[in-house]
């Protein structure tokens, strides 16, 4: 389907954008471990919602200890978009996650750039590997635009959300228009709405000062037939003090910690505020939850005024998360929610004779050559009295490739030398420290950028040090159009498709590999033509050996070679396998039939219609002729 027909498409359901060539990243990790899909989803309202899928191969003998997707969102040089995506599930076969909708970008083209890091069971070290695709974002203009405005009146636990569908376009909405208004807060759950303006109220559930977010859900207008998705971005609110009643108890979670080398105790207490006296049958419910290293996500309950919660088998010098999870007293069938501290860390002691712990930080590096740059670090220990601690400091890219290195140092800033960047381009560098004790024991691994899934964009760029007589691999992209079936020759089902390769910059351009394969016959990528050494960027592929009675899916893959020697990453269209946009050429069976038909000159004149039945007598319309060997179409 071609972008026009694609936007008319859009535009004929509502829908207000277009994201094209979005289906095509794929790729594998750099240690080989596991394959990276890409896809998107493009909803109602035109936003765009990244998703990604980790395969593993071979599949891995324990669920991963940490799958993570953060991505950034580029137009050109400008980063419009960046953040973690949310992940729905992880097994040992594969990993899954997505992202919330990207919505109010401009027009233009723009590259996700996602980072993937995996941290296999039983080990510390991450698999990190970074990938991009490309994606078209298009405005399309419809009849009607609606914005979906509201305002809330907030009266303790109880909102009132009023709304209005506006008309941006000021056009005059049909009064049998009909409208669909669905808001949720998580909690309450979903009300819904039937009008052009109106309120919904939720009034149970939602506990006083406290914040929800409400989602919109794409309320929508539909005029003859066709659903206007309105402009209502999601939103924030914030419930007041509930309602008091006289004979209402108010609650204080109180609580204070005791703490060891390897566990962690919560001591805590309901208290009354109001100085009421607690009746005896009052029900209690507590539930702790606890994070850490060592330990998988852990909540813990309890049932009595008054106690203590215990977690043992801790690691020794480390901190905690501990959330509360609103606990409560159930006085006479009411429940009141207690006062309580938001999330909050606690550290256990450290062992005697335990290693420091290290961090890391890392200013941005300065490229000094074509391949050559320079780094300062700083590390900092939570126990810098510990004495003969030497560091061990090294830079690496993607692959693990290692880029400068500082053997034994007792230093804790300096600066790294950097070696093996990529030529004239920008390289992703991650820098890792860890300390050893004169006792032989060592600290944990620092690491910078961040976590280790965490991806904050440290980079060196050494193309300044460009010159005259220097070629640099430019940015390449694919596209190829006009699949067209165009007959029988030798045998084979022939066609041609059309193909342009466009490149950022054509200095040093020497030669372009270009050549187009199909699936269609189940047992891996047939070749249908292929061009070695050809400097035309655009022309056409002719095509030989298509599947007869068949639909061939198509993908041109193309590299081009530098006068220096340099050849370049292949680029496929369209995209990856899995992100199918519609390169295809459907071969009718009929021409096989008929092409083996071997029959003498002198034989009478038969037709067939297109499905390969012989027709005794034909009527107007379109037909095979066949006379001895020689075979046409005709239209009578």
């Amino acid at each position: 389907m071609t972008k026009a027909i694609l936007a008319a498409t859009l535009l004929a359901v509502g829908m207000p954008a277009v994201a094209a060539n979005v289906d095509q990243a794929n790729g594998t990790a750099s240690d080989g471990t596991y394959s990276w899909e890409y896809w998107n989803d493009k909803k109602d309202d035109g936003a765009i919602w990244p998703n990604w899928k980790l395969v593993f191969t071979p599949e891995l003998d324990a669920t991963p200890a940490n799958v993570a997707f953060n991505y950034s969102l580029k137009k050109g040089d400008v980063e419009v978009k960046a953040g973690a995506a949310k992940t729905s599930g992880t097994s040992t076969t594969q990993a899954t996650a997505y992202t919330g909708p990207i919505t109010d970008l401009e027009d233009g083209d723009y590259t996700m750039y996602t980072t993937v890091t995996l941290i296999k069971a039983g080990t510390t070290d991450p698999i990190i590997t970074t990938f991009t695709n490309n994606f078209t974002y298009e405005t399309v203009e419809q009849e009607y635009n609606f914005t979906f405005n509201h305002t809330e009146v907030i009266d303790g636990t109880t909102v009132t959300i009023n709304y209005e569908f506006v008309e941006d376009n000021g056009k005059e909405i049909p009064a049998d228009a009909t409208y669909a208004v669905r808001l949720g807060i998580i909690g309450p759950g979903d009300k819904t709405a039937d009008t052009r303006t109106g309120s919904i109220v939720f009034d149970q559930g939602l506990n006083p000062n406290t914040t929800y977010h409400v989602y919109t859900n794409n309320p929508s207008v539909t005029i003859d037939g066709v659903r206007y998705v309105a402009k209502a971005p999601e939103f924030d609110i914030t419930t007041g003090a509930a309602a008091v009643d006289p004979d209402d108890y108010s609650f204080t979670f109180a609580h204070t910690e005791t703490v060891t080398e390897n566990s962690l105790t919560v001591n805590y207490d309901f208290v009354e505020a109001s100085g009421k006296e607690i009746p005896a049958d009052a029900v209690y419910a507590v539930q702790l939850g606890f994070t850490g290293d060592g330990i998988a996500n852990t909540d813990k309950t309890a049932d009595t005024k008054s106690g203590a919660i215990t977690l043992d088998n801790l690691l020794s010098g480390t901190t905690y998360t501990v959330w509360t999870n609103s606990p409560s007293v159930t006085i006479n069938g009411k429940k009141y929610v207690a006062a309580v501290d938001a999330n909050y860390t606690v550290t256990t002691k450290k062992a005697e004779g335990d290693a420091p712990t290290i961090s890391l930080v890392v200013t941005e590096p300065t490229a000094t050559g074509k391949t050559t740059g320079t780094l300062k670090y700083a590390i900092t220990t939570d126990s810098p009295d510990v004495e003969g601690v030497k560091y061990h400091i090294y830079a690496v890219t993607e692959g693990d490739v290692k880029l400068g290195e500082i053997a034994e140092t007792t230093e804790l800033n300096g600066t790294l030398e950097l070696t093996n960047l990529k030529n004239l381009a920008v390289t992703n560098i991650w820098v890792k420290a860890q300390g050893t004790l004169p006792n032989g024991q060592t600290t944990n691994e620092a690491q910078y950028p961040g976590e280790a899934q965490g991806w904050t964009g440290l980079s060196i760029d050494t193309s300044s040090f460009a010159g005259d007589d220097n070629v640099i691999m430019p940015s390449i992209s694919i596209t190829a159009s006009n699949a067209t079936y165009t007959g029988f020759e030798n045998g084979e089902a022939c066609g041609t498709v059309d193909y342009e390769v466009n490149l950022s910059s054509t200095k040093g351009f020497q030669s372009l590999k270009i050549y187009v394969v199909t699936n269609a016959f189940g047992n891996g990528d047939k070749v249908l033509a292929q061009l070695d050494a050809t400097t035309d960027l655009a022309g056409t592929l002719n095509m030989a050996g298509l599947k007869p009675g068949a639909k061939n899916e198509l993908w041109v893959k193309a590299t081009i070679t530098l006068t220096d020697g340099q050849v370049s990453d292949e680029v496929v269209y369209p995209g990856a396998a899995q992100g199918w946009t519609g390169l295809e050429i459907a071969v009718p069976a009929i021409e096989v039939a008929l092409d083996a038909i071997d029959a003498d000159n002198n034989e009478p004149v038969e037709y067939f219609n297109l499905q390969g039945v012989r027709v005794a007598n034909p009527a107007n319309g379109l037909y095979i002729r066949r006379q001895g060997n020689k075979v046409s179409k005709i239209r009578l």
